[in-house]
């Protein structure tokens, strides 16, 4: 996982108290996925 979508996953998870997130590859394209399925991407 790159250090950009850790941090950027840390914001979220402060920022929205949205709880567990994943950070998946996707395309090229980082996506992180809450543990309600709801995706997020980070470019």
């Amino acid at each position: 996982m790159p250090s950009h979508c850790k941090e950027w996953k840390e914001t979220l998870i402060r920022s929205t108290l949205i709880g567990e997130l994943e950070c998946i590859s996707y395309k090229k394209r980082w996506i992180a996925l809450d543990i309600k399925g709801v995706r997020f991407r980070i470019d």
